[in-house]
C-alpha cells in the first residue's frame, strides 16, 4: 500500500536526501583506532628478576605504551599472581576495589602526590599507528575511575604531542621530577574533580591536528597549585590523587554507530559510542529522527531494524548505519551469519552482483532506500552460484540497503552507495 506523505513531510525527506547526497563521500563505515594496545591487554612477561612480583613501572610491559619522567605507573589485573597488583583487590591500597572496565587488565597512576613532592605525578605515552593529518579532526576519549581512594583531583587530560617525553627508570622511583606543563588538548567538559568510585568516567573530546603527531599523553598537566582535590576517604588528608585508567581511544572524526549485530526478541543492545563534546548527533530510523545529542543509545527493536547515525564534527557531516536483527527464537543461531551476503561492486553505478550461500534457498530479498522505502523486492527460489546481479542503473545516488530473509526467518542486512 502507498502511504500519502504531505507537503511539509515531502519537503522533510527532499532536504534529508539532498544533505546526504551532498555528503555522500563523508559516509563512514568503520573507525579505526590509533591507539594500539588501547585497553592494556597485552603484556609481555614480567622480568624474572621481579620474581613475578609487581613494580611501578610495568606499565611498561604494555607495550608500546610507556611512562616516561618518573617510570612508575602500574599495570594491575584480575590473574595477578602477586596481590599487590591485583583487581579488584590489592594489597598496597586496601580499601580500594575495582575491576578493569574491560578485559583484565588496566593502569594505576597518581594524578596528584604532595607526600612524594610537589607537583609529583606520574605520565603515560604511546604512539599512534600513523602520524595525524593536517587540518583533520579527532576524537579521543579515554576512561578513569578515583580507585585509588584517598582524594580526587582535576585536570586529567589527554596531550597531543611531535615528540615523545624522555624515559623514566624503569621499575624506579623518581620523587621530584620537573612538572611537564603540556597542552591539555583532551579534557573533560568543565574540567570537574572526578569522583565517583562505583562507574568508570569518560574523559573526551576533538582535536584538530596540524600534521605529524605521533604521541598521545596522559597526565595532570597542571601544577598543584592550579589542581583543584576533594577528600574521599576521611581517613587520608587530600594530598594524594591516583587513578585507575582503561580503554583509551583516538580515531579520525566520522560517524560510528557500532557492528551490525543480532539479538533474541525483547533484549536491548547498546549502539554507538560515548557523546563526545562539540559533536552533534542524530539518530534515524526510516527517516524519522529517534534520538539526539548522544552518540550512543539502547535500542529494543521487536523487529530487524536498520539506525542511521548523523555526527556533525568541526563542520563536516557524516553517516553511519547499523542493522540490528531480531531473532524470535531465543536458542536458535542466526544461521545467516554463518556467511556473509556480500556485494561487488560496492560503489556501485548499474549492476550490482550480491552473493552469499542462501541466495540458493528460498529467500526474499529487498532493497530500501535511507527513508526505509522499498525499491526492489524479489523473490529467490534458486540462483547460479549462490549469486544474483540487480540492476540498479534506474535508482538515485545515495546509500541503499539489502535485506535478505530466508524460509525460517533468519535476516542478513548489507549496504551499498550508487554513484
Amino acid at each position: 500500500m502507498n502511504k500519502l506523505i504531505s507537503i511539509g513531510e515531502k519537503s522533510k525527506i527532499a532536504l534529508f536526501a539532498f544533505l546526504f547526497c551532498v555528503l555522500l563521500s563523508n559516509y563512514v563505515f568503520a573507525q579505526k583506532n590509533l591507539i594500539p594496545n588501547f585497553s592494556f591487554e597485552v603484556v609481555d612477561s614480567f622480568p624474572s628478576y621481579y620474581l613475578g612480583l609487581c613494580r611501578p613501572g610495568h606499565v611498561q610491559l604494555a607495550v608500546p605504551w610507556t611512562s616516561p619522567i618518573t617510570g612508575v605507573a602500574e599495570i594491575f589485573h584480575t590473574d595477578a599472581i602477586d596481590s599487590t597488583c591485583r583487581a579488584p583487590f590489592n594489597d598496597n591500597w586496601p580499601y580500594e576495589y575495582q575491576y578493569p572496565r574491560t578485559g583484565k587488565k588496566m593502569i594505576g597512576m597518581w594524578m596528584l602526590d604532595l607526600f612524594k613532592g610537589a607537583n609529583y605525578r606520574d605520565y603515560i605515552q604511546v604512539p599512534f599507528t600513523d602520524s595525524l593529518k593536517a587540518n583533520h579532526c579527532y576524537i579521543a576519549y579515554f576512561y578513569v575511575n578515583p580507585g585509588f581512594i584517598y582524594s580526587s583531583c582535576n585536570n586529567i587530560a589527554m596531550s597531543i604531542s611531535d615528540t615523545a617525553l624522555p624515559p623514566g627508570p624503569y621499575g624506579g622511583f623518581q620523587f621530584y621530577p620537573d612538572l611537564v606543563q603540556l597542552p591539555s588538548h583532551i579534557m573533560k567538559q568543565g574540567n570537574p574533580v572526578i569522583t565517583d568510585t562505583a562507574n568508570w568516567t569518560p574523559i573526551a573530546g576533538i582535536y584538530q591536528a596540524h600534521g605529524g603527531e605521533k604521541f598521545a599523553i596522559i597526565a595532570n598537566f597542571h601544577p598543584d597549585s592550579l589542581t583543584d582535590t576533594i577528600r574521599i576517604n576521611a581517613l587520608f588528608t587530600s594530598y594524594l590523587s591516583a587513578y585507575y585508567l582503561d580503554d583509551v581511544f583516538f580515531f579520525e572524526a566520522g560517524a560510528y554507530a557500532g557492528k551490525d549485530t543480532a539479538i533474541n526478541k525483547g533484549d536491548s543492545v547498546f549502539l554507538g559510542i560515548e557523546q563526545v563534546p562539540g559533536v552533534q548527533n542524530n539518530w534515524f530510523v526510516n527517516g524519522n529522527i529517534i534520538k539526539q545529542n548522544t552518540g550512543g543509545i539502547w535500542v529494543q527493536p521487536q523487529q530487524t531494524t536498520t539506525y542511521i547515525l548523523q555526527s556533525t564534527i568541526c563542520n563536516t557531516t557524516y553517516y553511519d548505519t547499523v542493522v540490528v536483527s531480531v531473532k524470535n527464537v531465543g536458542i536458535e543461531r542466526l544461521t545467516m551469519n554463518d556467511e556473509r551476503l556480500t556485494v561487488s561492486p560496492n560503489p556501485c553505478q548499474d549492476k550490482l552482483s550480491v552473493s552469499g550461500y542462501q541466495l540458493a534457498e528460498n529467500t526474499k530479498l529487498e532493497v530500501s532506500n535511507l527513508l526505509g522505502q522499498v525499491v526492489f523486492n524479489q523473490q529467490i527460489n534458486n540462483s547460479t552460484n549462490h549469486q544474483i546481479q540487480i540492476d540498479v542503473s534506474a535508482l538515485s545516488k545515495g546509500l541503499y540497503f539489502i535485506k535478505a530473509t530466508d524460509e525460517k526467518g533468519n535476516v542478513k542486512n548489507v549496504k551499498f552507495v550508487k554513484e
